[in-house]
Parts: C-alpha cells; sequence; structure tokens
C-alpha cells in the first residue's frame, strides 16, 4: 500500500525540566550524521558538502543563556528523488524535525526522532510519547483524559480498546501486534492501549466517544466530550479492518493520518520565532559580506594611493614653495596611480569612484528592502495560519448547524404526523406565521437601544429600549463596538448581537418567573416554552485555563462600583458572533442575578487574544 505526499514532521516538548537539552540534541544529531558517515560538528555554526550530500547547522544565542539551532541535510537521489531533514530546536525544550522527499514519497520514522525518544522524555500535552505503545490501566484514565482535553495539544493520540471476554490468546496476540501498527506514528502521536478494565472506566467517562474492543480510535485535538456531533470527527479503525488489514497497510495508514495532522498544525510560533531568526542572521551574514566585498573593491585600488599620500605629505611637510605643473603631475601619478595624468584620465577615475559610490547605494537599497519584504512575508504567513484556524472553525460550525437543521426538520416531520393523526390537516399542512425581529441596522442603533451604564465609556446614555426593563445593560467601550461596522458589511454580527441580548433579557425574565433557576448555559440547554432559545454551541461559559493565564488582562471589563470595587471585573461567559475573517466578534458578559439581578455586557468587539491567536 504505497501511499504518497507524505511528508514526516515532528514538534515534541520535554515533559520536564531539561537544562541540557540542547547538549543532548546536538550529541544525538552527531551520533546520526556519523552513521551516514558525516563527520561534522555541529556546536558551532559550519557546513558541509562532498558534492552529493549538503549539511549546514546555525546557532542563534539569546538572553539569559538560551540558545537556538537549525541544522538542514540534504541528500541528493536520483532515483527517489532528493531527500531533506530539517531539525529546529530551542534550549526552551523542544525539537521540530521535518523530512520531505521532492517527488512527495511516504517518509518512514525517522531513525534521529527514535533516539530522541529513547534518550528523552518527550512529547506532547504532558503525554510522553515513546518508541512502542504505551499500557494504560484504570488509574490512568483521568491522565488520559485530562490529555485528550488539553488545549495545547497538537498531535493526535491513538486509543486501542480491549476486552477480557476474548478467545484463546487473542489479548497477548493484539498486545504484540500494536506496536507494528504504531511504527510509523512515532513521534507523531501518542498511541496507547487500555486495558480491559480500563477500555470499560474510560467509556463510562466519555461514552459519546468510548473506544470500542480491538479497535483503535484517532483523537484530534479539542475532542468534546459528550457532544455527539464532535464524536464523528475522532474516526475509529474497526475490528474488520484491522484483521482484514496487512500489518504493513495499517502501520501507514495510521502513520499518514498523523502525518497529515502534524502538516495541518504547521509552524508553532516558537518554531517561526527560531526560523524566522535564523534567517535574519543568514541574511545580515549575507550582506555583511556583501558590504565588506564592495568596500573591499573600493579601497584595494587605492591602497596604494593612500599610501603615496602619507608618503607625499611627510616629505613635503613644512615646505613652503608652489607646485609648478611637473610637481603637480608628479603629485598626481604618485597619489592617484594615473600613469598619463590627462583631463580624460581624471574623468574616467572620477566615474569609476562614482560608480563604487552607486554601487554602495544600491546594496544599502537592497539591504532596506529585503528586510522589507522579509516582515511582510512574515505577516503574510502569520494570516495563512490563522485564516486555516478560522477556516476548519467554519467547517466545525457548517457541521453543527448541519445537525440542528436536522434535527429541526425532523422535529417538524415528527409533528406535521402528529396533526394529520389527529385529523387536523390545516394545522398540519400550513405556514407558521412569521415572528419578525426589528434588528438593529448597525451597532450605533443597537448601543442605542441599551441602558448603559453611567460609569463606562459610552456615547449612548439611557437612550432608547431598555431589555428586560433595564436588567441587561451595556457597560464596555463603544468605539470598539462601533468600529465593528466597518467589518460587517452584511450585518450578520450585529443581528447575532441583538439576538444574543434578546436571549439574555428573556432568561432574566424566566429567573423572574420562576421558570428556570440556574445559569446561562443550563437555560440555552434547556429553554422553558415561551422563551427565546438559541443553540448552545454558539455559547461559551467559561475560558480555558491557558487562554486566562496568558491573556486574562484582556477579559478584565467595567461594571458599577457597587458590583466590584474598583469597577472592573473578570468576564469570561461569551457568545459568538460571526465569522468575519480575523474580526470574528464575541459578546463577554457578566452573570450577576443571583446578586442583584442583573446583565452586565462588558465587551462587545473583534475577538480577543487566545492561545490560538497570532
Amino acid at each position: 500500500m504505497a501511499l504518497q505526499n507524505a511528508p514526516y514532521r515532528a514538534h515534541l516538548s520535554t515533559l520536564g525540566p531539561q537544562p541540557l537539552f540542547l547538549d543532548i540534541l546536538e550529541q544525538q544529531l552527531s551520533g546520526w550524521l556519523l552513521e551516514k558517515r558525516i563527520d561534522v560538528e555541529v556546536r558551532h555554526d559550519n557546513d558541509w558538502d562532498d558534492g552529493s550530500r549538503r549539511f549546514e547547522v546555525w546557532h542563534h544565542e539569546r538572553s539569559h543563556g538560551r540558545r537556538d539551532l537549525q541544522a538542514t541535510l540534504v541528500e541528493h537521489d536520483t532515483a527517489n528523488g532528493d531527500w531533506r531533514t530539517e531539525v529546529l530546536a530551542s534550549s526552551d525544550g523542544w525539537v521540530d524535525v521535518h523530512v520531505t522527499n521532492a517527488q512527495g514519497g511516504f517518509v518512514a520514522t525517522p531513525r534521529l526522532v527514535r533516539y530522541l525518544l529513547q534518550v528523552m522524555d518527550l512529547g506532547d500535552a504532558g503525554l510522553g510519547y515513546v518508541d512502542g505503545v504505551a499500557e494504560i490501566d484504570v488509574l490512568g484514565i483521568p491522565s488520559l483524559l485530562s490529555a485528550l482535553e488539553d488545549v495545547k495539544r497538537l498531535g493526535l493520540i491513538f486509543v486501542a480498546g480491549s476486552s477480557a471476554d476474548a478467545p484463546g490468546d487473542l489479548l497477548s496476540a493484539y498486545a504484540q501486534e500494536l506496536p507494528r501498527w504504531a511504527r510509523q506514528t512515532y513521534g507523531l502521536a501518542a498511541f496507547v492501549r487500555l486495558t480491559p478494565d480500563a477500555t470499560d472506566a474510560f467509556a463510562a467517562r466519555a461514552p459519546s466517544h468510548a473506544v470500542s474492543p480491538w479497535t483503535i480510535r484517532t483523537f484530534y485535538p479539542g475532542p468534546v466530550l459528550g457532544d455527539s456531533i464532535d464524536a464523528r470527527r475522532h474516526k475509529y479503525l474497526t475490528t474488520r479492518s484491522l484483521a482484514d488489514m496487512p500489518t504493513s497497510a495499517v502501520a501507514k495508514m495510521l502513520g499518514n493520518i498523523a502525518r497529515a495532522q502534524s502538516l495541518k498544525v504547521g509552524d508553532l510560533s516558537e518554531v517561526t520565532r527560531v526560523r524566522r531568526a535564523i534567517e535574519r542572521l543568514q541574511h545580515e551574514q549575507l550582506l555583511t559580506q556583501l558590504h565588506e566585498q564592495a568596500a573591499t573593491a573600493l579601497s584595494v585600488s587605492d591602497q596604494g594611493t593612500i599610501d603615496s599620500v602619507g608618503h607625499v605629505a611627510k616629505a613635503r611637510e613644512g615646505d613652503p614653495h608652489p607646485r609648478d605643473e611637473r610637481d603637480l603631475d608628479a603629485l598626481i601619478r604618485e597619489i592617484l596611480g594615473i600613469e598619463n595624468p590627462t583631463e580624460e584620465s581624471l574623468r574616467d577615475y572620477a566615474k569609476l569612484r562614482g560608480h563604487h559610490a552607486s554601487s554602495q547605494d544600491a546594496l544599502d537599497r537592497v539591504t532596506s528592502q529585503l528586510t522589507d519584504q522579509r516582515d511582510r512575508i512574515d505577516q503574510l504567513e502569520d494570516e495563512r495560519r490563522q485564516m486555516t484556524r478560522l477556516l476548519e472553525d467554519d467547517q466545525l460550525e457548517l457541521a453543527e448547524l448541519q445537525e440542528e437543521l436536522e434535527n429541526r426538520t425532523a422535529e417538524s416531520a415528527w409533528l406535521r404526523r402528529k396533526f394529520i393523526e389527529a385529523g387536523q390537516f390545516q394545522m398540519a399542512y400550513e405556514s407558521p406565521p412569521p415572528e419578525p425581529v426589528d434588528y438593529p441596522d448597525g451597532f450605533e442603533q443597537l448601543l442605542a437601544r441599551i441602558r448603559v451604564s453611567s460609569g463606562a465609556r459610552a456615547a449612548f446614555v439611557n437612550l432608547g429600549q431598555a431589555l428586560a426593563d433595564g436588567r441587561v445593560i451595556f457597560t464596555g467601550d463603544t468605539d470598539v463596538a462601533l468600529g465593528l461596522d466597518a467589518s460587517d458589511t452584511l450585518a450578520t454580527a450585529v443581528r447575532a448581537a441583538w439576538d444574543c441580548l434578546l436571549v439574555l433579557a428573556d432568561y432574566v425574565r424566566a429567573r423572574d418567573e420562576s421558570k428556570h433557576a440556574s445559569s446561562v448555559s443550563q437555560y440555552l440547554e434547556a429553554t422553558p416554552d415561551g422563551y427565546r432559545p438559541m443553540s448552545p454551541k454558539r455559547h461559551s461559559a467559561i475560558e480555558t485555563k491557558a487562554t486566562m493565564q496568558q491573556f486574562g488582562r484582556h477579559r478584565i471589563f467595567p461594571v458599577p462600583e457597587s458590583v466590584a470595587a474598583g469597577g472592573c471585573v473578570e468576564m469570561v461567559s461569551h457568545f459568538k458572533l460571526a465569522r468575519i475573517g480575523m474580526v470574528s466578534p464575541r459578546l463577554y458578559y457578566l452573570d450577576n442575578y443571583s446578586s442583584d439581578g442583573m446583565i452586565y455586557v462588558g465587551y462587545i468587539g473583534p475577538h480577543l487574544p487566545n492561545t490560538q491567536s497570532n
């Protein structure tokens, strides 16, 4: 089973402190090169070439003794296409290995990665990657679930289920075969085998994402355990497939799946930082060489002239007598090196000096243009990665909307059948009366409908319609909200924001009328009859721990002093308003009903920074 277009891209991080990380990596890199009969020092900048293979290594020194490394090996292969191995690593404790084939051939797990896994504790999201398959028992289920849901996880986790109810030595044979199936995933993904009891325990904790015995389930980053639509993402190889396919075919299939995920992740921010830093070092070195060559070309022809000037100056120092034409000719020959000093030869010399000056100016312009272009490339790369993430989110959101549409269609068909069975044919087939919503034309009109807290930065105070008799109020920065109009050309975000505000108002009304007694999230999950619903998938009650650790300061918004001393409070609950490129607006609020019966909307604006942002 030959699979094409399958490069190898592994990103591995240390699972604990490793102060000698780069030293150990350099030892393994040197040993790997020696196996290829390449004897080169890798602890400092170096390059090596034997005509069929080319290797170079660069180092970038940072502050506080931290450093980075980039090593590249290109091996020419006329029959199968050239092979290129790039290693990027940092003393911060991570290494990125990227191996490609020029003809798109399948790249097997590099020996270098196997060596690194054997001598260092490396992995992803706290889960160790090993040169094999790890066994997990019941006690390991909490750690496995934590790794599955870790927001920082990038790679896949393959989980194999088992059962004690198996004929003969099937369990033992299964355990022996798994490492063979997993061998092309080493360094790319975690691969674990659940004991029979752990398989049952995992199913009890996450029934929607359970792993059946004698199957292998692929867990992508960001699973939503308990969500049936999300469970579709995490596909599995069935018992029949594992039994019918040759071992090598299963290994290449799983390896290809792992490679596709690692390539989709692309360059991480730390990898991009190192790559750009070393590229700039290379550019600076090249430009320095060009400047030195230009300076040499300018000065070599004049070196004798400079020496002559010194000699002439010393010889004639203090000479009070004026020079005649013969003295002047001799001086020109001596200083400028012109054997026959005529007007034409002097003009040619002036042109030559002007040419050198213009060459230096051109080199300076090239230097400036190269720097500007590198900055633009960096920006475009960042935008491309962000747009790729947004596209993936859109695809998931589309699947969620499709499921909601299917549920509504099924509900409508079921209700129609009930009306027909009851003889209510007119009710069964007539169209429902429309319930028009008076949507605002833009965010200026939306803000004008909300009663604004007197302590907030706002241009609209006590204007227009008050939501829930003034119980849902806006306390945020109106300038930020108004700025959305420039991006919200189709009015999708402002309409969504108004829907969210109406839902919050009905949530307050439902609590006032004792129809609901819990959170906004539970209100959306089970909206009481007669109150405005909204898909729970549009709402998030919390932010991830990683997001709050890094970007929590961006989620502090104003509220009245009666709510919080200092007039500011952290808000994490929010609604997703719309997908508008990198803007993707959000609405953040504080549910303070239990304290004062109020909802404070502290932010309506572009997507705030998080762990997935540029």
